[in-house]
């Protein structure tokens, strides 16, 4: 896969917050030793899967 791409699998989303929340989320993903981009597919996943676990209709 060439430099800059993603994966067919994968896709990007843009969000926008305040930065004092960004410098804040930054802090938080770097004390769990994850990028804050990391640090946000692993909220989303956790989420998703909570959501999913009572979810017998899948």
């Amino acid at each position: 896969m060439p430099q800059g791409q993603i994966s067919e699998e994968n896709t990007r989303i843009s969000i926008v917050i305040p930065k004092d929340l960004k410098l804040e989320a930054d802090k938080i993903a770097n004390s769990d030793g994850r990028s804050l981009s990391g640090w946000i597919r692993k909220l989303i996943t956790d989420a998703v899967n909570e959501n999913n676990k009572g979810d017998t209709h899948k």
